[in-house]
């Protein structure tokens, strides 16, 4: 738990998702990339098993240097050191392949407060896409599938989201269990 520095408030956005998918994170402004990156994963439900990388206008930050010649690195670079201000963003790709692209924008910069713990989640809207879905578009044809019980595809999309899956449901409560793990 932080309880010099600042804390930022970012808000984290699944960019092209409509209605909009998002998180607002609380977060030590001395968090490095790295732990931005575990973040993310835990308050977007990903399984942190596919390369990702940060990028800002003139910089890409990560650690696969076979992704990505001469990356700056993601664990000696602070949230602090990218994004100082509110308004200030910054790019997370996860996934290249499926194109999970997140918006990452400060919304507000707080003093951090006792007991209080970071990270945490503090809000958020709607269920994040599965893993491998496909990206946005594959994302937007399984749940046609799955809302339609007379698609040729709804048994299999069924079966493969494990049988139930509630695109509107945010469970926060579950999310900031998980962040705890982090901490």
């Amino acid at each position: 738990m932080s309880t010099e520095g600042t804390i930022h408030e970012i808000r984290v956005m699944l960019l092209a998702s409509e209605p909009l998918i998002w998180r607002r994170v609380r977060l030590s402004g001395e968090s490095n990339l790295e732990e931005l990156h575990h973040v993310i994963q835990t308050v977007m439900d990903w399984e942190n098993y596919h390369m990702h990388q940060f990028v800002t206008d003139d910089r890409r930050y990560g650690v696969d240097e076979d992704f990505m010649p001469d990356p700056e690195s993601e664990r000696t670079t602070t949230l602090r050191g990218v994004i100082p201000d509110p308004d200030d963003r910054l790019i997370y790709e996860y996934d290249i392949g499926d194109g999970w692209e997140h918006g990452i924008m400060v919304e507000e910069i707080l003093s951090p407060e006792e007991g209080v713990p970071d990270p945490v989640c503090v809000g958020g809207e709607y269920a994040a896409p599965p893993e491998d879905c496909g990206g946005i578009p594959g994302y937007y044809m399984m749940l046609e599938a799955i809302e339609d019980e007379e698609h040729p595809d709804h048994e299999e999309m069924i079966e493969w989201v494990g049988g139930d899956f509630d695109p509107v449901t945010f469970d926060l409560d579950r999310i900031n269990r998980n962040l705890e793990a982090l901490r």
